[in-house]
Formats: structure tokens, sequence, C-alpha cells
């Protein structure tokens, strides 16, 4: 095996390729694992969140009762629910992620429910990182749908979401969507994107810390898709690109350093085929790396795949 050691700058990422976009299965020896998961009838399920705590596995999976590419007058729902996986990472037990917060409540809105978890661990607590619309005095965009906001969830004991902190500041009016949490960190931090970078830290007074400007959300960009996990002495995490017309996403790894900068990246893939896939979380044992990620917003899946050549493909990424 060679490793790949020419390095990349912004102007030489390769955003794009051309001919067939790589699977996970052919790039990274991955393995292909669904999720045999049925939600409440009319329900779906997708963007599914692995977590590893070191000595359980488990995996919330978001259900949601509408259908990409159709409008939907009356607005749409998402429940969650926590799937606990064995060490095979077959389902052992399923149990609904009840909001005893209320947050996520309100009545008569559009958008009712917590979006896209990532699941996290800080100390001997799960949480998660999630998205809302229609909170109390949240932002409105035009028609009256609530603009996504970024929550940090709490939970108890068989997976109930116990408390809700909407987490408000200056960047609060552009959606809040996709922001990585830092698996076992110190809790400060949340990440964007990757490229080009921003940080935030929603707790303390530094505010919004980012190498380029904080409005700068939509170009394209390598940005949030999965957790930050310790791995080879710095922080892996799954990232994406995607495109509008027609919705498609790219994935790619990325590896930042203890300081939380970008310094490898890998070439862009697909987990299964071309079009709407949506990772939301990965997880590492020590020996197996494993992602979990949702497909056209009707499935949920996970993949593992091999530490090894994920390593061996990432090229170094100067800044």
């Amino acid at each position: 095996m060679t490793t790949v050691t020419t390095p990349i700058t912004p102007e030489r990422m390769p955003w794009t390729h051309e001919g067939e976009i790589p699977t996970a299965i052919t790039l990274y020896a991955g393995e292909h694992v669904p999720l045999p998961f049925t939600p409440p009838s009319l329900f779906h399920p997708c963007n599914p969140s692995v977590h590893f705590d070191g000595w359980q596995w488990r995996c919330s999976v978001r259900a949601v009762d509408y259908e990409l590419g159709l409008t939907h007058p009356n607005g749409s729902s998402s429940k969650n629910f926590l799937l606990y996986l064995d060490p095979r990472l077959q389902i052992d037990d399923v149990v609904e992620m009840v909001d005893q917060s209320g947050v996520a409540k309100k009545p008569d809105t559009k958008v009712r429910g917590f979006e896209d978890l990532r699941l996290f661990s800080r100390g001997d607590q799960i949480m998660a990182l999630a998205s809302a619309c229609d909170i109390e005095g949240g932002f409105q965009r035009r028609g009256g749908w609530g603009s996504p906001e970024m929550c940090e969830l709490a939970t108890g004991r068989r997976g109930t979401i116990t408390a809700c902190r909407v987490i408000r500041g200056p960047w609060s009016d552009i959606p809040q969507k996709n922001w990585m949490p830092i698996e076992d960190g110190d809790g400060r931090a949340v990440v964007y994107r990757a490229y080009p970078r921003l940080l935030l830290y929603p707790w303390a007074e530094q505010g919004a810390k980012s190498a380029g400007e904080v409005r700068g959300f939509y170009p394209s960009s390598v940005r949030g898709s999965s957790q930050l996990i310790r791995f080879d002495g710095g922080w892996l995490a799954v990232c994406h690109e995607s495109t509008r017309k027609p919705l498609a996403y790219r994935h790619r790894f990325v590896w930042f350093d203890k300081e939380l900068m970008p310094r490898k990246i890998g070439r862009d893939f697909v987990w299964l085929s071309p079009g709407v896939e949506f990772c939301a979380g990965l997880a590492w044992d020590g020996k197996r790396l494993v992602a979990s990620f949702g497909k056209n917003d009707r499935e949920a899946h996970l993949m593992k795949v091999d530490p090894a050549k994920v390593v061996e493909s990432l090229h170094p990424f100067l800044y």
C-alpha cells in the first residue's frame, strides 16, 4: 500500500470527479449493514446516528412522515428512536426518544419534532445535537415556516429527552442544520464545516470563531455530517458536499488535529449509490469504524469500513 502524500490546497481541492464516483464498499472495503427498523405507520426511517461509548453500541433513527420532492401544506413531523445494538451491530432493543422537554412541541406549527440527531458523550451522559423548527422566539421563513435552530439534547434512562437547550447567537438567522458535535470533547466547540473552516463556541465568551465569514454557509464547501470522534491522535469525521439540482450528496473523510484544524482529507465517495445519502453518525471501537447514513429520507443503514484504508486514503491538506 502507498500513502498519498501530495498536499492538497483549497485551490487544488478535487471538488468534482469525472466518471463514476466510487462507493464506500469499493473504496474502503465497506460492509453494508441494513438497519431493519420499522417505525410507526405512515413514518419512514432516515438519517441514523451511530454511537459507541466504550461499552454499548447505540443508534438514533429519525422517522419522518413526508416524502422528498412533494409539497406538504400541512407541514411535517419527526419522531426519534434509540436502537440498542449488540456487538454484531444487530438490533437488540428499540425505544422511542420521548421528548419531555416540550421545546419542539409548540402547538399549531408546520414542522414538528427534533431533526437529524448526532449522538455524542459528555462524561457519562449521552447527549445529542439536533435542529428544530418553529421554536418559541425563533426565526421565521417566508410562508410561516420556522427556520431550523441548533439544540443540545440531554437524554435520560431509556433514551428519554429530558432537557433541551436552544443555542442562539448572532448566527441564528441562518438555518442551523448539520452542526457536528465532538465526541467526549470538552463540550465547548461544535463544527459546521471543514473548508472553509467554521467553528462555534456557543457556550463560551468567544462566540463564533471562523476561518471565514460566519455568513458564508452556502457556497460549495466540505461541511457537517457526522460527529467528530477520537482517531489516530486527532479527530475523524465524515463531511459532505451537495448539489441542489439534482439533490445529491458526496462524502469525504476528514481528519482534524487536536486544535480542530482540518489536516487530511479523502476523496469523494457515495455510500451505496449516487443520490440523497445523509450521514449523521461515525463510531470507532478500536477495531471497527462504523458510519450510519440515511437514503432518500426513507431508509437507515450502517456501513463498516476498513480503518487502515481510510488512513491510507487521506491526503495532507494545506489549509
